[in-house]
């Protein structure tokens, strides 16, 4: 039976809700009380951001595989650099980039704040 079939939702939520605290356990006990619908998702996302910044990686905005406004906002405030990508196949869509670079300045993320392998540096000694 779905959750919308049953009569009593607030208490279908309850029950797993309860369901759950009781049975994360390891990396997933992270979520335990991180509330309904929407917001699993946050303490995978700060980890994930606090890895890159650790690492010193840059996190991509990519034009094919298009990140939630959500984890490049906390990237960005997070001080990881952002990255600029269009995931290209076609010759159309090879460089097009405008998603990408119109979602950056939508969270005021400067273009001298984003990555670029000729004044960052780039791990594969292609820019040196």
């Amino acid at each position: 039976m779905a959750a919308t079939d049953r009569a009593d939702e607030a208490t279908f939520r309850a029950e797993v809700r309860g369901w759950l605290e009781d049975n994360l356990v390891g990396e997933f006990a992270a979520l335990k009380g991180l509330g309904g619908p929407g917001r699993e998702h946050e303490a995978h996302e700060e980890r994930v951001v606090r890895a890159l910044r650790d690492a010193g990686i840059a996190f991509e905005i990519s034009n094919r595989y298009r990140p939630h406004p959500r984890i490049v906002r906390r990237a960005a405030e997070a001080g990881v650099r952002l990255s600029l990508g269009s995931d290209g196949h076609s010759r159309e869509q090879v460089a097009d980039v405008a998603h990408p670079l119109a979602l950056a300045r939508s969270l005021g993320v400067r273009d001298e704040d984003l990555y670029d392998p000729t004044r960052h540096g780039s791990r594969t000694g292609a820019f040196e």
